[in-house]
């Protein structure tokens, strides 16, 4: 598979990958074209750009934009699926399927789009002739939103605030680095459920086709890794960080497969891209400290467990693991408190053994002091 996407094609490889789900791409695209009559759209379309009325040519994109996140929001997918781990996971090819539909179908109807990056999602960002830029989630009916100014955070190439006009500006000049920028969700009620509340959510707009070939390698690597095939999951994860470079995601998903392959270093050092990139992790920290302590670096370790707790204090295992590197330096007390909100923050019903050892090492060490 992963040979496929550098070899022969990435769009051969996309076929490849929803053909294994039972899914074909090229049919489901066929049947919304026929459903969508999207060659008399792109007419009426085209007929109106002829007019050079703006107004009106950018409410029949919006108009053709809609009719198709409407019809690839029924794109089959299951929430929670039930089918054998041979099976590509569903749930790793939802966003990337819509994405690469909706595109498809929105490219043939002859509408400018990117392709939005975020951790383990996509979203399109579709451009009118009125020069607005609009997000849509092609898995989520009305999840739509016009992109301004302050809802992005960043600089572009000479080092003043990033607007709206360089994201007009970097679809007609795309780069293959893409443009990285922070989304600022809380006063413009922006829901990413599955990042933490106090996190980043960086995205990186790339153009229509590298966007969609950097999220199927890392849905693959995803997925291989699901399935146990960790040679073949780390090709992908090293293939999408050489094509994106700022992704910290990409960097924290090759740590974990060189670590399974037992690339302790070089894991380490995927750790740390993936860091430097987006500070505010705390998985990444969690897994840097984890292989410090392999290590025997409790020191170093003790920070990053640290760091990973700062940026997100509701991980109960965060604790434990501070805990343990504690013990090796030898700080009872604080490794006493670590292991203690580690007892409170666990859930009784999922982890009652390791919580009972856990109480048997506080009062061990109590009785050490």
């Amino acid at each position: 598979m992963v040979t496929d996407t550098r070899e022969a094609g990435w769009k051969y490889a996309v076929n490849t990958l929803f053909e294994k789900a039972g899914i074909d791409l090229h049919l489901e695209q066929r049947k919304l074209t026929e459903v969508l009559r999207l060659p008399e759209l792109k007419a009426e379309l085209e007929a109106l750009r002829q007019t050079g009325d703006i107004e009106r040519i950018s409410a029949k994109e919006r108009e053709i934009a809609d009719k198709i996140q409407d019809a690839v929001s029924r794109f089959p997918r299951e929430e929670n699926s039930q089918n054998p781990s041979e099976i590509v996971a569903t749930q790793n090819i939802n966003c990337v399927g819509a994405s690469i539909l909706g595109g498809s179908l929105l490219k043939e109807a002859g509408i400018v789009y990117l392709v939005g990056n975020l951790p383990r999602h996509s979203l399109l960002f579709v451009l009118t002739s009125d020069e607005q830029v609009l997000w849509r989630d092609m898995l989520f009916r009305g999840n739509n939103r016009y992109v301004t100014d302050p809802m992005i955070q960043g600089t572009n190439m000479d080092g003043n605030p990033l607007t709206v006009k360089d994201i007009i500006h970097f679809s007609n000049h795309p780069t293959t680095e893409g443009l990285m920028f922070e989304v600022v969700r809380g006063p413009f009620d922006l829901r990413f459920p599955w990042i933490p509340r106090n996190h980043k959510v960086l995205l990186t707009l790339f153009e229509s086709e590298m966007g969609q070939k950097i999220q199927l390698l890392k849905n693959t690597a995803l997925t291989l890794s699901d399935l146990g095939r960790i040679k073949e999951a780390n090709e992908a994860n090293r293939l999408a960080a050489s094509f994106n470079p700022r992704d910290p995601d990409i960097f924290n998903n090759f740590g974990n497969s060189l670590l399974t392959l037992e690339h302790d270093n070089d894991a380490l050092a995927a750790y740390r891209k993936a860091i430097s990139i987006d500070p505010d992790t705390d998985n990444t920290y969690n897994a840097l400290g984890y292989v410090l302590s392999t290590q025997g670096k409790f020191d170093e370790a003790i920070q990053c467990y640290r760091e990973a707790i700062k940026n997100n204090p509701n991980i109960d295992y965060f604790y434990n693991n501070l805990g343990n590197a504690l013990v090796h330096e030898n700080k009872v007390a604080e490794a006493i408190d670590a292991y203690t909100r580690y007892v409170r923050a666990a859930d009784p019903s999922e982890n009652s053994k390791e919580i009972q050892k856990v109480k048997a090492k506080i009062q061990q060490l109590k009785q050490a002091i």
